[in-house]
């Protein structure tokens, strides 16, 4: 993005928007002001041009990561120095500043998370667009460095998607920076690029970001391919029907309980559990169902890591937890009455493969105040009845040592 001869406009950050580099015209007011200038100069000079000190906010509202300073005034470098013109730009501003000179070559880096096709790129790992004459920054075009780089891009890509949670749906671009550890700039060109692509959308009263219905049709395909999810929702339909409860799936990912299919409640109070939903406290009923099939070494260093999170560390706690997933699995069924949330209760139970492996769980989310403590053995044998139905249409079986 070029500016000449002009003022501070937000016209320019709105042409810059997505841009890698603003190459901008500056001028030093305070150096012609002590040249004793008639007012009525300095007041053209004022409005025509734009001061080095509101040059660097000016870059940081563009979200570029270089500004180029050009058409710099006074020329003379006796009057301002390299240094000073740098030092006075900065001011405001996170990315890289470049006091412009005959010659310079600026590479252009494209913005993050971009798609590269050979037929746009030729096979190299950026488009090769410069100002020609003397590299100020070298750039390898392929090889080693070249794939480094894209994977670096595809992490920061993958970085700021995963920001994004049900508790905090929205974020601004200030909170995505500060949680992924990137510049705003370069939070801002991701965010540009990947609502292109439908994965983000923004608000337009807010101006924050939100993940897109891209996503629903990036992950269609696992979804619908999940046979799993696709056996057991006429059973999760009718538990909930049989129960009035949220009935829902959850899957494993090594560390933490997933949701991937729920049908709500009928009731207007009623405790959801939307997909993608994680859950990774110890007392978790689904949590609890899948833990109760591993090595207790496995679970006693899954808990003392902190990967799943359990109140009270010491040797007796750990114990005494360990008692409790063996007899959530001889049950047959896990119980959460109120420990994670006091309001709610959550009851699990185990589906099988056809390897007698534990391959998701099936949970029932109900309000407190309509699930009595006497009424949790009738519920619990509900859903346990339902993670068998589920099991049986996989063709699965418990295990052996289940008896």
């Amino acid at each position: 993005m070029f500016s000449g001869d002009t003022s501070l406009s937000d016209n320019i950050v709105r042409l810059a928007r997505g841009a890698d580099i603003l190459v901008h015209e500056v001028i030093d007011l305070d150096t012609y002001k002590n040249f004793g200038l008639p007012a009525a100069l300095l007041d053209h000079l004022k409005v025509s041009h734009t001061d080095v000190k509101d040059i660097g906010p000016l870059a940081e509202r563009c979200g570029v990561s270089t500004l180029v300073l050009s058409h710099i005034v006074p020329a003379d470098k006796k009057l301002v120095s390299a240094a000073s013109w740098r030092k006075l730009a900065k001011k405001g501003f996170g990315g890289r500043v470049v006091v412009g000179d005959d010659l310079d070559e600026i590479p252009l880096r494209g913005p993050p998370f971009c798609s590269l096709s050979p037929g746009r790129h030729s096979g190299k790992g950026m488009m090769e667009r410069t100002m020609a004459g003397n590299t100020t920054d070298e750039i390898p075009d392929s090889g080693a460095a070249g794939s480094g780089r894209g994977m670096t891009v595809l992490r920061n890509g993958i970085g700021v998607l995963r920001t994004f949670s049900v508790d905090e749906p929205e974020l601004g671009v200030t909170e995505i920076a500060t949680r992924v550890g990137l510049h705003k700039s370069t939070v801002s060109r991701i965010l540009a690029t990947l609502e292109q692509d439908g994965l983000v959308e923004r608000d337009p009263g807010s101006r924050r970001f939100r993940l897109g219905l891209g996503v629903i049709a990036m992950a269609g395909p696992l979804l619908a391919d999940l046979d799993v999810r696709r056996a057991a929702y006429p059973v999760l339909q009718e538990l909930s029907h049989r129960t009035g409860e949220t009935a829902a799936l959850l899957v494993w990912n090594g560390a933490e309980a997933v949701c991937v299919e729920q049908v709500a409640s009928r009731h207007e109070v009623k405790h959801s559990t939307p997909l993608g939903t994680r859950y990774r406290t110890a007392a978790s009923s689904s949590v609890q169902v899948f833990l109760s099939r591993l090595p207790p070494e496995r679970v006693r260093a899954l808990v003392t890591s902190g990967a799943v999170v359990h109140p009270g560390l010491s040797d007796a706690a750990v114990d005494a937890y360990l008692l409790r997933l063996a007899e959530s699995a001889e049950r047959g069924y896990a119980v959460n009455y109120g420990e994670t949330s006091l309001e709610e209760v959550g009851i699990a139970a185990p589906v099988f493969d056809h390897r007698g492996e534990v391959v998701a769980s099936v949970l029932v989310s109900a309000p407190r105040f309509r699930v009595s403590a006497e009424g949790v053995p009738v519920l619990g044998e509900t859903v346990r009845e339902s993670a068998a139905q589920v099991t049986a249409r996989l063709g699965g079986h418990r295990p052996a040592s289940d008896g």
